[in-house]
């Protein structure tokens, strides 16, 4: 089946894939060939799929949406990055002086918009430790 993986600054993905699974507000949802057509919305989390070669892939997603039709997925997301991408360092730094700000908050407006961005960088942190950093050390 196709796969294709849209972003608006770029296309993280397209090609044939075996199988994918995308997070949703109930969970993990595995889509495989010849699937019903059908129309998620899609969590904040990781994408999965299978490429017809056997390699598993990753990419992490902020929210995004998925649109199923016979053997073909499309998925558009706000931002999607392979764990690879995530600049660690970076994201460190500006999860903490999130934080910070956070703490002097009185405006609920501005609370929600920080509590969001705090997640996507808790995510990418946490991906990038779980994909990451396994490959750092010696077996």
């Amino acid at each position: 089946m196709n796969l294709n993986i849209l972003s608006p600054k770029k296309d993280v993905f397209s090609g044939k894939v075996k199988e994918v699974y995308v997070p949703t507000d109930n969970g993990e949802f595995g889509i495989f060939e010849n699937h019903s057509p059908m129309i998620l919305n899609l969590s904040m989390g990781e994408i999965k799929f299978i490429e017809e070669n056997g390699k598993e892939r990753i990419v992490v997603i902020s929210e995004g949406i998925v649109d199923i039709k016979l053997n073909e997925v499309n998925i558009n997301v706000l931002t999607g990055l392979y764990p690879n991408e995530i600049d660690i360092e970076k994201i460190e730094k500006e999860k903490a002086k999130l934080e910070e700000k956070l703490k002097d908050l009185k405006n609920q407006k501005d609370t929600n918009k920080i509590t969001s961005k705090l997640k996507l960088h808790s995510l990418h942190i946490s991906s990038y430790n779980k994909h990451m950093r396994s490959k750092e050390r010696p077996l």
